[in-house]
């Protein structure tokens, strides 16, 4: 469950096309399901010219929280209050392309909010979403990292994996015992293509399906991929 993330602020890290965003998604569809409980902040794509304090910007602009007083102090006191207002609601922070937040100011802002908690737990729940070369940056700020203790890495998918869910799209976009369906030989040729890469499989697939309907062919062999 969605619960099962927060307390040791999760990093997940994999390479583009891993399906990081579907994930993100997946959280928050999870998370307003249980509204009353969680309330959310998504940072998505930040610029990597961010310093710190636009991070906090950006942050308390989600939570509509901006304080008249534009410093760094007079921010950080304003996100402080807002987290004791209700210390039982659940508040999360979400960042897509996290590896974008290269600056050292940018980490510390994120390890700072981490300092925020009361002896249950933490005031600003963190869920990082990253390329994998951000695994170098976040080994440079261990500050962070001591607090952001779990990282997951989304490996590449299986044969099995990739079989699964093209048929699984195929069903979901009204594919037939008729078809179109692939060859099991396309199917391979896709996933060791891809290297795996489920985004790297769909755009092949979706423009092999395109071709086969020009072609007027219901099944899509390795000539067609």
């Amino acid at each position: 469950g969605v619960a099962a993330l927060f307390g040791d602020g999760p990093v997940v890290l994999g390479r583009a096309g891993m399906g990081k965003t579907v994930l993100l998604r997946k959280v928050l569809a999870d998370m307003a399901a249980d509204a009353e409980r969680y309330e959310t902040a998504v940072i998505a794509s930040p610029s990597p010219a961010w310093t710190g304090f636009l991070l906090l910007e950006s942050l308390l602009d989600r939570l509509h929280r901006t304080p008249n007083v534009r410093s760094y102090d007079a921010w950080m006191e304003a996100l402080n209050r807002y987290l004791l207002e209700d210390p039982d609601r659940v508040r999360i922070l979400l960042i897509d392309d996290a590896q974008n937040l290269g600056k050292p100011s940018a980490l510390e802002v994120l390890r700072l909010t981490q300092n925020l908690e009361t002896p249950q737990r933490k005031l600003l729940n963190l869920v990082l979403f990253g390329q994998l070369e951000w695994a170098e940056s976040l080994r440079a700020a261990p500050g962070l990292t001591g607090r952001a203790s779990v990282v997951y890495i989304l490996p590449p998918f299986s044969y099995e994996d990739t079989r699964r869910m093209v048929e699984f799209r195929l069903r979901q976009a009204g594919a037939t015992e008729g078809g179109p369906r692939f060859s099991e030989e396309s199917l391979r040729l896709a996933h060791e293509y891809a290297e795996g890469v489920p985004g790297a499989v769909v755009t092949l697939c979706r423009n092999a399906l395109a071709v086969a309907a020009r072609l007027g062919q219901r099944e899509i062999g390795r000539e067609i991929l």
